[in-house]
C-alpha cells in the first residue's frame, strides 16, 4: 500500500508544477517543496524534442512533426536548431509551430541532428529574445540549447553571474 502511494505521488509530481519559493536568509535560500497535494497546480510547460539520424539524413521535417505533437505544451513561441556536425542553423520566432516552422524555414535547417522547443512563458518578458533554442559559444565551440523547466533561484544566480561579468541575451532562465 505504501509503494502504491509513492508511485501515485511520483506520477502526480511528474505532471504538475511544484510551487516553490526561494527560501529565506536564515535557511540559506534553499527552496521548499509544498507541504500537501493541495499546494500543487497543474500546468503545461515548454516542450522539447530532440532527434539524431544515424543514417545522416536530414531531420528538419522530423523536428517539425515532433514539435507539432508538443504544441499543446506551449503556444508563445517555437523554434528548432539543426546541425550537420560543422554548422548550426536556428529558426525561432513568436507563434505556433506551424507558422514558425513553415516550409521556407524548414529548408534553412540542414543537418542530421536537431532539437526543437515550444515555449510556455513562466519567467521572462516573453519577447523574441526569450524564444528557443538559443545559440551560443563557449571556449570557441558553438552549441544550441533548448530548456524546459524553471531554475528556482534564477534571480539570485543571474545577479551573481552578472556581477562576475557574464552577459545575458534574454530575460528568461534558459
Amino acid at each position: 500500500h505504501k509503494l502504491f502511494r509513492q508511485i501515485r505521488y511520483m506520477r502526480r509530481t511528474a505532471s504538475v508544477n511544484i510551487v516553490e519559493n526561494e527560501g529565506s536568509e536564515k535557511d540559506g535560500g534553499i527552496p521548499h517543496a509544498p507541504a500537501a497535494f493541495g499546494d500543487y497546480e497543474k500546468r503545461e510547460f515548454c516542450g522539447v524534442f530532440g532527434i539524431y539520424s544515424f543514417a545522416g539524413k536530414g531531420v528538419a521535417h522530423d523536428v517539425y512533426m515532433g514539435m507539432m505533437n508538443l504544441q499543446h505544451r506551449g503556444q508563445d513561441s517555437a523554434g528548432a536548431a539543426t546541425s550537420d556536425g560543422r554548422e548550426i542553423s536556428v529558426v525561432r520566432e513568436l507563434g505556433f509551430v506551424g507558422s514558425v516552422l513553415r516550409q521556407e524555414n524548414l529548408s534553412k535547417l540542414p543537418g542530421h541532428v536537431g532539437i526543437g522547443h515550444v515555449r510556455y512563458p513562466t519567467i521572462g518578458a516573453g519577447g523574441v529574445e526569450d524564444t528557443q533554442p538559443v545559440e551560443s559559444e563557449v571556449g570557441g565551440r558553438r552549441f544550441a540549447l533548448a530548456h524546459n523547466g524553471n531554475i528556482s533561484n534564477y534571480g539570485r544566480v543571474r545577479k551573481i553571474m552578472e556581477q562576475s561579468g557574464s552577459k545575458f541575451c534574454s530575460s528568461c532562465d534558459a
